[in-house]
């Protein structure tokens, strides 16, 4: 699953990512200013292959033979705007 975070008052605690993403967190920015919360080791814990979010990656950074695993969250650059994450 993926879940788009847009407003500021909607940022997740590090809790709530962790348990949404199934683990610790890694975060990847983007260029356009988004930041895309993964679990870390999903690859270790056989996470399914999540097409939505390998497509925004491959679209940020053109990389063809990358996936992304399991449930992730993109924080919006204007959710993220004057808070840290």
């Amino acid at each position: 699953m993926l879940k788009y975070i847009t407003k500021t008052e909607d940022l997740p605690t590090l809790k709530y990512a962790q348990d949404y993403v199934g683990g610790t967190v890694q975060t990847i920015p983007f260029r356009n200013g988004d930041l895309m919360l993964i679990n870390e080791e999903g690859i270790y814990n056989g996470a399914p292959i999540n097409y939505e979010a390998t497509s925004h990656y491959k679209i940020n950074f053109g990389c063809e033979h990358d996936v992304i695993l399991g449930n992730v969250i993109i924080i919006k650059k204007n959710a993220r705007d004057g808070e840290s994450w």
